[in-house]
């Protein structure tokens, strides 16, 4: 995945900042100010300290803020990175500390409200931090002495805001991008034994900053016999999970064997899907359609049925109609036709199908990578 360039406005607007008494002297200890942990676009999620670094002086409180339903954790250290994922530490924590390490663990906001995590930083220096669950997502905070000559070089809230919001426009272009991208890509379709069809469907996108945890197509139609590969085609772990799932961790809910029937009975899930180099991980699970009807589907990472029957986050719709003659034509739209030797050739895209996410209140369901 390529990095997108700034873009002229994104640096227009830095410039500003810069220009425009952005930075000013901090006057005293004791403050606190706040830096975003990731935001959203639209239905993307911008996977991004805005901004990463940042310059204050000894006895600020810096307080991480998360409002996008995707989760993240502030981790940092001071010296060699730490082995393997460090304890949680609770809110406010204090850095640099006795083990030199401090891990807000993921950090998932409740309903409408942000989600906090506050440090405060006690002594001169550099310190790198990141985030668990998202390579990209680094940031350096310098600390200065609040005495020295360099103090007048930290940031206010003001200078934290504006160079944050210019990180997230220049994102945004990546993710939108992406996103019109990941919805014009056809439907594979196969042609199967006895006139029926197989169809693939996508399960989310990424970039090196961004994600968006939506299905391409959102929703489609087929028959009665047909099958539907499900599959991730990227690092970002994701379920097709029809049914209502047990509550516990979704990474330990073992998948439905291969094939298996989709008849609006019971609970057939595909198990964790994502696109790592590792062969024994899988990235595409298929079931077959046996009966006609109307079906929902979750992504129980970064989706949820809610107690009211409400679902919000990652969802999708499969609709099966009844068997028609063979060769009838799909009633779905954007299918791009694969012959069983695997020539391909393309359908006129009809129009979209792309089922709009209820970003509703409540709590959904994570969990780390």
């Amino acid at each position: 995945m390529k990095r997108m360039l700034a873009v002229p406005i994104a640096a227009i607007a830095l410039a500003g900042v810069m220009a425009g008494s952005g930075l000013s002297p901090a006057s005293a200890e004791d403050q606190t100010l706040t830096v975003r942990a990731g935001d959203a676009v639209g239905e993307s999620s911008v996977n991004l300290f805005l901004p990463a670094n940042v310059t204050v002086i000894t006895g600020t409180t810096l307080r991480w803020a998360i409002s996008d339903i995707e989760p993240h954790s502030v981790t940092m250290f001071a010296g060699a990175p730490p082995a393997g994922e460090p304890p949680v530490d609770p809110s406010p924590a204090t850095f640099p500390n006795a083990k030199n390490v401090v891990n807000s663990g993921l950090i998932v906001p409740s309903g409408p409200a942000k989600a906090t995590y506050d440090v405060k930083f006690g002594k001169a220096g550099s310190y790198d931090y990141f985030c668990i669950i998202h390579p990209n997502m680094t940031g350096t905070i310098t600390v200065l002495d609040a005495n020295s000559a360099g103090a007048p070089g930290a940031d206010n809230q003001l200078s934290l805001d504006a160079r944050g919001n210019a990180a997230l426009n220049s994102a945004s272009f990546e993710a939108k991008d992406d996103l019109a991208r990941f919805r014009a890509i056809p439907t594979a379709v196969v042609a199967k034994t006895g006139g029926a069809k197989g169809y693939t469907v996508l399960l989310g996108t990424e970039t090196a900053n961004t994600q968006a945890n939506v299905n391409q197509p959102a929703k489609l139609t087929v028959q009665e016999g047909d099958t539907i590969i499900f599959k991730s085609p990227s690092v970002v772990p994701h379920t097709a999970t029809f049914g209502t799932p047990p509550p516990g961790d979704p990474f330990a809910l073992p998948a439905s064997k291969p094939g298996a029937a989709v008849d609006g009975t019971g609970l057939v899930h595909s198990g964790v899907l994502e696109t790592i180099p590792d062969p024994s991980q899988a990235n595409s699970f298929e079931m077959t359609f046996t009966k006609a009807g109307t079906y929902k589907y979750s992504c129980i990472i970064h989706g949820a049925i809610l107690p009211d029957g409400t679902r919000v986050g990652q969802q999708g719709e499969i609709v099966v109609t009844a068997r028609t003659a063979p060769g009838a034509p799909n009633t779905g739209s954007g299918i791009a036709a694969v012959s069983p030797n695997g020539t391909s050739g393309l359908i006129v895209v009809i129009g979209a199908m792309v089922l709009a996410l209820a970003m509703a209140g409540g709590s959904l369901v994570y969990s780390r990578r």
